[in-house]
């Protein structure tokens, strides 16, 4: 790893001390940032920083056991099998080390991987700095450059300004850069080979011909693959990625410190993958640290972090860096996606960014491949896609299906034209239809081919021998699927009306 990365951010050098939240925050800049409760999330999160560290190594290095993360050296994930690496997303976040890399400058020819150059683009000022550009200029104008080595009056209200790319090249130039993000850089192809962990991949190639998949749609690749830009110091809010999208991220310079939210140790607490999350006492707009741990990565270019559904994450820029990645879809995690999409779209505070167009065509074209997979005998029983379909013998894969059929019976309500008929066309209604049917028809399926064998049902024991029963069809649909399908959505009312109550979405 690169030791004047580690050394500049404090964190890195494991001869010394984890150091004291507010020398990073000095790092950081983040006394330029007068939002109080955004200081004291950062802060709060730094301190529990402090505590996860053993003998001055992150928990993934320290006690990878006890870790959020399973670390895969490049050549041994490059031989494991899809099956393999999906198993280990669905239990952990995964960081692949050892990634073979080209070496990258922030420069132009490296900022023309996130986009056209001359384009105008969003950036966001993080300590609210009023940029006064030159219309039409590749460069910053003087009294903005003369500005920029200065402390000028904060002004809040205007931490958003439209400013070309490359003049980001400008900014870094300065002797005292101010911390900016490009983060709006959607990506219009494919910037990286098929992923073993990528499922909803799989739906483009394998869906053409069958019912439902319209011939001339393309993948959502300006929804699904993004690039950021930012020039450095800059911090990305504490989210988790909207539509239940699991996410994948690399470096292409510098670095980020990448601080990922899971469940305390021991705690009896509710999964961030649970339908009935915001109605308890989850806050979707603070740092809920009674239910987190937080554990840090700095993600350099030689590495890739496929990170989990439902994961509240914080991002720290260290220095001018540029990164890319993609969302996904991965069957092996397509319960928590599904939970992930309910809290998100209930609670616009969780969230950043929304892509429902293209989670729906995913789930539409994700539900139809399980649909041909499972129930059509004529299917290849050998072909690699099978890797992707739900396994029915294991629990796991049960509960993904049903949680995916149920979305489905829910989706006109999940969808803005369930409130507005301006909100979405007839086609688009007559096809959740028809998509809702194919579910039901799906479950239907599975529970008069399958027999379900429960321990104890009804509490049957004689001699302290527990007596097995078994139950199909229409029984078995009435005892597991119509149960669990009203909890979903008597916790999907519960979660409209927190929503309405606290001002927490449109919904």
């Amino acid at each position: 790893m690169d030791k004047d990365l580690y050394s500049q951010t404090f964190f890195i050098d494991l001869t010394d001390n984890f150091p004291k939240p507010s020398k990073v925050r000095a790092l950081m800049s983040l006394e330029a940032v007068k939002d109080p409760a955004e200081l004291a999330m950062v802060d709060a999160i730094l301190t529990d920083l402090v505590g996860s560290y053993t003998n001055s190594q992150p928990c993934h290095i320290a006690d990878p056991d006890s870790s959020c993360l399973k670390l895969y050296k490049f050549a041994d994930y490059d031989k494991a099998s899809p099956k393999t690496v999906m198993t280990s997303l669905h239990d952990k976040h995964l960081l692949l080390t050892g990634l073979p890399h080209l070496h990258r400058e922030f420069d132009a020819k490296t900022l023309s991987l996130v986009g056209r150059l001359k384009r105008e683009i969003i950036v966001h000022i993080i300590d609210h700095l009023e940029l006064h550009l030159a219309s039409g200029s590749t460069q910053l104008d003087t009294e903005t450059h003369n500005t920029l080595g200065n402390d000028p009056p904060v002004d809040v209200s205007h931490r958003e300004r439209l400013m070309q790319l490359e003049q980001l090249l400008d900014v870094v130039s300065c002797l005292k850069p101010k911390a900016i993000n490009a983060l709006d850089n959607p990506q219009a192809v494919d910037t990286f080979s098929p992923q073993k962990f990528n499922s909803g991949e799989l739906t483009w190639s394998q869906g053409v011909g069958q019912e439902y998949y319209r011939r001339n749609s393309n993948t959502p690749y300006m929804d699904l693959q993004w690039a950021l830009a930012s020039t450095g110091r800059t911090t990305h809010q504490y989210h988790m990625d909207a539509n239940g999208f699991a996410t994948f991220a690399c470096m292409d310079t510098s670095a980020k410190l990448w601080i990922l939210a899971t469940l305390k140790k021991g705690a009896e607490a509710e999964a961030f993958a649970s339908i009935d999350l915001f109605t308890g006492h989850y806050s979707p707009d603070g740092l809920n640290a009674e239910l987190w741990d937080f554990e840090v990565i700095l993600l350099l270019p030689s590495m890739m972090l496929i990170m989990q559904p439902d994961t509240p994450h914080f991002v720290i820029t260290i220095t001018p860096c540029i990164a890319r990645g993609a969302h996904f879809y991965c069957t092996f995690t397509i319960h928590d996606s599904i939970f992930g999409f309910y809290h998100t779209l209930i609670a616009k505070a969780v969230t950043n960014a929304d892509h429902p167009q293209a989670s729906r065509e995913l789930l539409c074209r994700l539900l139809t491949l399980y649909n041909s997979y499972l129930t059509d005998s004529s299917e290849q029983r050998d072909t690699p896609i099978l890797v992707h379909i739900p396994d029915l013998s294991t629990f796991n894969g049960f509960i993904d299906l049903i949680v995916l059929c149920n979305w489905f019976e829910f989706l006109n309500v999940l969808s803005p034209w369930g409130y507005s008929a301006k909100l979405g066309t007839v086609t688009e209604r007559y096809l959740a239809i028809r998509l809702c049917a194919v579910a039901w028809r799906l479950l239907n399926w599975v529970f008069n081919n399958y027999d379900f064998e429960f321990e104890g049902l009804d509490s049957v024991v004689h001699d302290d021998i527990i007596l097995t029963q078994t139950i199909s069809g229409f029984e078995a649909a009435a005892t597991i699927h119509h149960p669990f399908l009203a909890h979903q959505a008597h916790a999907l009312i519960n979660y409209k009306n927190t929503a309405c109550q606290s001002d927490l979405g449109n919904v």
